[in-house]
């Protein structure tokens, strides 16, 4: 549950008393702010390390996420996470079954043959990639930032691996752990 705080004081006495408000100035929505139970008692008991600007700021970026979070409905959500697992388990397979079809590095093969087909493979295997993968985690992405907005570190993990994903095994799976990242948190909502 949250509190409500005042920014300035509304007694003399109070954090950040401000004489210059007026009483209704001071009893305003705008001098208001809402937290924690725990924050609302430490801005009051720590009254220098938390000025009005810094609590302002706080109100913004509060308003605009309640404003961002009323906008993305119940259903969306439930299908972006249903989108996640999809894209997550289409990953990890796509993972599992290039890896186990990798060709042979095998001493008896000569080394030309070896790495002609290793190149192929791994060249097939990007563009397979880019085909049957990146579409689906580029969609979680696009309804992920409407939901959490494009700086949430969730996002900026998720879009900075998935750039790197069609490389190699190990940057698909840390993609993988990513997309479970933005599942578990968009579950909370």
């Amino acid at each position: 549950m949250g509190e409500a705080a005042h920014i300035y004081a509304a007694s003399p006495r109070g954090p950040r008393y401000n004489a210059s408000m007026t009483p209704h100035e001071r009893k305003s929505i705008q001098n208001g702010v809402w937290l924690c139970k725990t924050c609302a008692k430490i801005i009051d008991a720590e009254e220098a390390a938390y000025p009005p600007e810094t609590l302002r700021v706080w109100k913004q970026h509060a308003e605009a996420g309640a404003v961002r979070d009323s906008a993305a409905a119940v259903d969306q959500t439930g299908l972006l996470l249903a989108d996640i697992v999809a894209a997550r388990e289409l990953l990890l397979s796509f993972c599992e079954a290039w890896q186990r079809n990798e060709p042979s590095m095998s001493f008896e093969i000569p080394f030309a043959v070896r790495t002609e087909n290793s190149l192929k493979y791994s060249s097939d295997r990007v563009n397979a990639y880019h085909r049957e993968i990146e579409p689906h985690i580029a969609r979680v992405l696009v309804i992920a930032r409407h939901i959490l907005g494009s700086s949430h570190q969730a996002i900026v993990d998720l879009e900075s691996e998935s750039t790197d994903a069609h490389v190699n095994y190990i940057e698909m799976r840390e993609c993988a752990r990513n997309l479970q990242q933005l599942h578990s948190i968009l579950e909370l909502r």
